[in-house]
């Protein structure tokens, strides 16, 4: 049976039995019994990377992957440093409006009056945000609520993203870093709120439309869970 030995940064695995596969010609190598098969800019499983080694079999390949930028093992750790101990949790969200420069209220006709959600901030610096629409039906895929400068899009009365976070404890700052999304061409994006922390209600404002656009505030009010 094969045995696997991990080492940072490099993935080392020894293979004692026979390897047969495919390679693409960037990733070709002479595989030769005893020596060392290294595949750069690797971020497939290990053993998907096994199975482009190459057809003829192997016996005793010493196999070293090593992670390019793009991977997940080399993404920037977020920065615990100054996240408040009492923002880490869960949220259940018990409020969402959204308001003029004068304070009066506004439609927000995707995800309604009383959407239903959870917000997430572990301690490691990771976020994880769900909200729904308390009236969805099941109608197709399609954007309810269009993408802005600090919102992503809301996709059949749905918000939902996760990431990295970090905070700006002098400002009041939350910044979310979208590792995923719900639509794909918000991954990647940041976005930044404003917090305010009360015992177990959390209050997070936004600027949808970013500082360029002050004519809407959205307010989302969050009860602790756990």
């Amino acid at each position: 049976m094969p045995w696997f030995v991990q080492r940072v940064p490099l993935v080392v695995v020894m293979f004692t039995a026979t390897l047969a596969a495919r390679a693409r010609a960037q990733d070709r190598a002479a595989v030769v019994p005893g020596k060392t098969v290294l595949f750069e800019n690797a971020c497939a499983p290990v053993n998907h990377a096994v199975e482009n080694l190459g057809a003829t079999p192997v016996h005793n390949v010493m196999v070293e992957m090593k992670p390019g930028p793009s991977c997940s093992t080399m993404k920037d750790k977020p920065s615990v440093a100054q996240i408040p101990k009492s923002l880490i949790g869960t949220w259940e969200l018990v409020a969402r409006y959204d308001q003029d420069s004068l304070g009066a209220r506004l439609p927000e006709p995707s995800l309604g009056d009383q959407p239903t959600g959870y917000l997430i901030y572990d301690r490691t610096g990771h976020v994880s945000a769900q909200l729904m629409a308390s009236n969805r039906t099941s109608g197709d895929c399609s954007v309810t609520a269009a993408a802005e400068a600090n919102n992503l899009a809301h996709v059949n009365g749905y918000d939902s993203y996760f990431g990295r976070y970090d905070v700006d404890s002098a400002k009041s700052i939350v910044r979310h870093h979208l590792d995923g999304a719900l639509p794909q061409a918000d991954v990647g994006r940041t976005l930044e709120r404003h917090f305010r922390l009360v015992g177990d209600t959390l209050t997070i404002t936004l600027f949808p439309g970013g500082p360029a656009a002050p004519n809407r505030l959205r307010t989302l009010v969050w009860h602790r869970v756990g």
